[in-house]
């Protein structure tokens, strides 16, 4: 499942420096009154790669007159490593796009040609809930342990009663 996060956030071309893709890993697997957990650690920005953003949620008012964005600065970063702009260069396409994500939202739909698969959102959800991978783990590892843990409860249920 890790690998089909992975290649899915690539797929919908999200990757910049590849750090979100090569920071996805399995941290923890928890069983719970039947149910599996597994805990998943990533990069924070993965819930905006998930849901996107709508244009009203953009923390960008043009003309504002405000000093600094950490939103600006972000995507003056982006333009500096995406097209190797120079510092000037990149600060006008950072507005450009502020513009462009205020008036469309995230992902814009020029965005859409990036990725390789068709999708800019849900890399996350949309591999969780669709994964194959899961059955088999269920499969493999779960119900072997569940039929563990239930012959050592028989097991010791009849050693009490003897």
């Amino acid at each position: 499942m890790i690998q089909d996060l992975k290649d899915e956030l690539t797929d919908q071309g999200h990757i910049l420096t590849g750090k979100t893709r090569d920071s996805i890993s399995l941290l923890s697997v928890k069983l719970q009154q039947g149910d599996l957990e597994a805990f998943v650690g990533l990069e924070e920005i993965y819930k905006v790669l998930d849901t996107g953003v709508s244009r009203n949620k953009i923390p960008y008012e043009r003309g504002s007159g405000r000093k600094s964005s950490k939103y600006i600065d972000g995507l003056i970063k982006f333009w500096m490593i995406k097209k190797g702009l120079g510092p000037d260069e990149a600060k006008k396409a950072a507005f450009a796009l502020a513009n462009k994500h205020k008036k469309e939202g995230m992902p814009t739909q020029s965005s859409w040609q990036h990725a390789k698969n068709g999708r800019r959102l849900q890399f996350f959800t949309r591999t969780l809930d669709g994964s194959p991978h899961y059955d088999t783990f269920e499969n493999n590892i779960l119900d072997p342990i569940e039929t563990l843990l239930d012959d050592i409860l028989i097991n010791t249920q009849n050693l009490i009663h003897e």
